[in-house]
């Protein structure tokens, strides 16, 4: 199995990116937060389904060289 690269799925670019709002705007994820409209109910059916997609649970526990 190969290891888990972050490249592969978040270019440099974006990660210069996110680096950059985090040192210069910090405040900025909680300003989005607040704006976000809200819906009236979570879902149509009120049931819900929830992805887990934290590494532990894919099974990526580690990165680069064992």
């Amino acid at each position: 199995m190969e290891p888990f690269r972050s490249s592969d799925f978040l270019p440099w670019g974006m990660f210069d990116r996110i680096t950059d709002i985090r040192i210069n705007d910090p405040d900025r994820p909680l300003r989005a937060a607040r704006a976000r409209m809200r819906r009236s109910k979570l879902t149509a059916d009120g049931r819900l389904s929830l992805l887990a997609a934290d590494h532990p649970a894919r099974g990526v526990t580690a990165v680069g060289s064992k």
